[in-house]
């Protein structure tokens, strides 16, 4: 379970509701993990914790929540109503800080809580707030208003045509009745004063007397030209605000908005560092006893040494009586098989192939010569090395934490001796060495593990030897770390990378699986 911890991400997507009455607000959050996906229809525990002034400030509440999320991994709390941990909620001052909100999560429904994420609450939650808040202040005066523009200049008047006779007067009209009164405040709704009730309608004018006729239209007159506009009067003192209505009720909630996209992925982290080398493995058994090699070549006989003074011939003791003969005795267990030995011919055999194969024609890199492909030559033209058409089995270089005496040569030809002093000393089986030793590919019985120059010639020459080794059924070089026969120190041995965007040599632990390419001397 503490592996799922370690990958859990959680995205908020978060609405806040803030009512008027509860000591509570309204908080969602979609739980998701590592790989965006939804966490549904699992229970989880959420700790929620309010932060006064900065994210990482003083946490002045903090409580728990037990919850379920839905079909889209959403959960919704009622922050203020969970299990209280620190703190009282209605003494949040909520007017004089900013205050942060930070969310936790146990996907597991407990309280190993990992925190998500923190973010600032940028809406004071009003309702909250205004039981605690002051009387509002005094309005501010209005501002004064702005300077009239100029009138435009009025036409000419034309001039008045002549007045018709006047009709006689009518009787007067009975008075209209009062207007309607203006409204009064509901109380409850927040309203300014109202406009005073517009003046009652004026009572029927009597009946007009019959118009005399009318004179004929006088011309027009030129109009006169217009007065200067009087100064506006001083505004009128506002009047007192209502009472503040009631307040409505809540909206119901917004539907949820879609899931956002998927962010960027995140940068890669570093690499780890390198784990310690692990413990080498038992040895196993050892294998059948080899056949045996071919004899070795034998050495010269020494000279025959002088012979000793004849000693002085003692008495001849007093035969003693035969005693009984004793009952023949059990065959004893047959003692552990030996390691093997250098095979003394092996060793004969890859010598003689150094120093006695001495073709007419002068070597040249890439020909097919004795076995292999030529890709060194040494300074006669007559002599070098060649390399097998194929990769043996991937192998260790062996005796890992022991020192191999004499296994150290970096030259060209050192790869023979190296690969004998590590049959003398190294008894780990199926290593590099052995491997090479034992080949007789293409009928030859001496082949070896290369030195650290020879691997890395056989690297520089690659390319050239490539069409040779085609040609003659074998196959090229994997863009992987080859193994040479030369010890770097009691856990190193140097290797070769094949890949051509590192092409580096460097000590290898002896304990790693590596290529394996064996070369002989012709």
């Amino acid at each position: 379970m503490e592996k799922l911890f370690t990958l859990l991400a959680a995205v908020t997507l978060s609405a806040m509701l803030f009512a008027q009455a509860p000591q509570s607000f309204s908080y969602q959050t979609v739980i998701r993990d590592a790989n965006w996906t939804v966490l549904d229809n699992q229970s989880v525990g959420i700790k929620i914790s309010i932060l006064e002034d900065v994210s990482n400030g003083t946490v002045v509440y903090e409580e728990t929540h037990s919850a379920t999320t839905s079909t889209i991994g959403l959960v919704n709390l009622s922050v203020g109503d969970g299990v209280v941990m620190t703190g009282v909620f209605n003494t949040i001052d909520w007017g004089n800080h900013n205050y942060f909100i930070e969310v936790a999560v146990d996907v597991t429904g407990g309280s190993n809580f990992i925190v998500m994420g923190t973010t600032q609450l940028r809406s004071v939650p009003y309702a909250l707030y205004a039981e605690t808040s002051g009387t509002p202040g005094t309005p501010g005066a209005d501002g004064a208003d702005g300077i009239d523009g100029t009138n435009g200049t009025n036409g000419v008047d034309g001039a008045d045509g002549t007045n018709g006779i006047n009709g006689l007067p009518g009787a007067d009209g009975t008075n209209g009745a009062n207007g309607t009164d203006g409204y009064t405040p509901i109380f409850g709704l927040d309203y300014t004063n109202g406009v005073d009730g517009a003046t009652g309608p004026a009572g029927n004018d009597g009946q007009d007397g019959t118009n005399g006729t009318n004179g004929l239209p006088g011309a027009d007159g030129a109009d006169g030209i217009d007065g200067t506009n009087g100064t506006n009067g001083v505004d009128g003192a506002d009047g007192t605000n209502g009472i503040n209505g009631l307040p409505g009720a809540d909206g119901t909630n917004g539907a949820n908005g879609a899931v956002g996209a998927q962010g960027l992925q995140g940068i890669a982290g570093s690499d780890g560092a390198n784990g310690n080398h692990g413990t080498n493995g038992t040895n196993g058994a050892d294998g059948a006893v080899g056949a045996q090699g071919i004899q070795g070549v034998v050495g010269t006989i020494g000279n025959t040494g002088s012979q000793g003074t004849t000693g002085n011939t003692g008495s001849q003791g007093t035969t003693g009586n035969t005693g009984a003969q004793g009952a023949t005795g059990q065959q004893g267990i047959q003692g552990i098989a030996g390691t093997n030995g250098v095979d003394s011919a092996m060793v004969a055999s890859m010598i003689a192939a150094a120093v006695t194969n001495n073709p007419t024609q002068p070597a040249q890199i890439g020909e097919y010569r004795e076995g292999g492909i030529v890709f060194w030559i040494d300074y006669s033209g007559q002599h070098g090395l060649v390399c097998d058409l194929q990769d043996l089995p991937q192998a260790q270089w062996g005796c890992f934490g022991n020192a191999i005496p004499g296994a150290d040569g970096q030259v060209y030809g050192a790869g023979i001796q190296n690969t004998i002093d590590i049959l003398a000393s190294c008894y780990d089986i199926g290593i590099a060495a052995a491997l090479c030793a034992s080949s007789t590919a293409q009928g030859y019985n001496d082949w070896f593990l290369p030195s650290k120059y020879a691997l890395e010639n056989l690297f520089l020459e690659r390319n050239n030897i490539y069409f040779s080794l085609i040609m003659n059924g074998g196959s090229f070089f994997s863009q992987q770390i080859y193994l040479s026969s030369t010890e770097n120190d009691h856990v190193n041995a140097w290797a070769k990378d094949f890949d051509l965007s590192n092409a580096m040599t460097y000590p290898i632990p002896k304990s790693t699986y590596l290529n394996v390419r064996a070369v002989r001397a012709f």
